[in-house]
């Protein structure tokens, strides 16, 4: 019974010695706001639970702080595992601080590290020396992504120049191109009427056999000076239709009169198939001039 007793405490004495969990530090004087490299090394059995680096109050002690922590590297053997880990840590307080023992779980035991005691002192200024940091500034690698939302802003602005320049060029190259605009006189419209009143006069078509253009000619004069002076729809409208419009106007009587004797005339003519004498186309071409003689149309 003895015997046995002995055998487990020796295998026990052998499995305790088989693994370690040790923490160490390249030194252990250090100024204020200096950074420490921890190094963490477990070698034992597997099965092992290591420290959580999750959490965001991530602290070794109450002085001693951690800013940054790397990969945990793994080397496996038959029999073994080891696991290292690197923790930059610093401190803000001057003094002697200790980084109690850390804890892992190896096959669900808990497996304490040693003590690691820092000691930590006010930097040693000198009032003659020009001020610079405790610690050079890390250099990081560029990365494009930093400025990749400008560089897409820049290009986007670009391509707008470019089109508003674009288009100016074009404008500016259609307006050369463009021929200029010749200025047409345009006539009155009593004098454009007299002069097709002095040509129809002069002409005589009626005695030419063509008595129904010349009324056609005649009272299309009439109407255009009805609808330019009077502002009515005299030349899409019937004859009477256009001595109604007239007399709705107020008009006197000599005026209706005398636009009623020449449209009637020029129906006849045209659509009636009859004929006229001289004197009666003659006696038409005096009223429609003393129509055209009003220069100003009515306001």
């Amino acid at each position: 019974m003895g015997k046995s007793i002995l055998n487990i405490l020796l295998f026990l004495a052998v499995v305790a010695n088989a693994q370690s969990f040790e923490i160490s530090c390249e030194r252990s004087e250090f100024e204020t706001g200096e950074q420490a490299h921890i190094n963490l090394i477990y070698k034992g059995i597997k099965n092992v639970i290591w420290r959580d680096n999750s959490n965001n109050e991530d602290t070794l002690s109450a002085t001693i702080e951690i800013i940054d922590y790397s990969k945990i590297d793994t080397v496996n053997t038959d029999n073994e595992i080891q696991l290292s880990q690197t923790l930059m840590v610093t401190a803000w307080d001057s003094g002697y601080h200790v980084i109690p023992p850390i804890c892992i779980e190896v096959a669900g035991d808990k497996v304490y590290s040693n003590p690691l005691l820092l000691h930590y002192q006010f930097v040693k200024t000198n009032d003659n020396a020009p001020i610079k940091p405790i610690k050079d500034q890390i250099e990081t690698p560029f990365v494009f992504a930093e400025i990749q939302e400008l560089v897409l802003w820049g290009i986007s602005l670009i391509i707008v120049l470019l089109a508003i320049v674009l288009t100016i060029i074009y404008f500016i190259k259609k307006r050369k191109n463009k021929e200029p605009e010749v200025f047409v006189y345009k006539k009155p419209t009593i004098d454009l009427l007299t002069e097709r009143y002095n040509i129809l006069k002069q002409d005589k078509i009626w005695l030419k056999n063509r008595e129904k253009d010349f009324h056609s000619e005649l009272s299309a004069i009439l109407n255009e000076y009805l609808q330019y002076r009077y502002k009515i729809k005299s030349i899409e409208s019937t004859s009477s239709e256009t001595i109604q419009q007239l007399t709705s106007l107020g008009i006197e009587k000599e005026t209706i009169q005398n636009a009623k004797h020449i449209l009637n005339f020029s129906d006849m003519i045209k659509f009636a198939k009859q004929k006229g004498v001289e004197s009666q186309h003659e006696q038409a071409l005096e009223i429609l001039y003393s129509f055209l003689k009003t220069e100003k149309p009515v306001e």
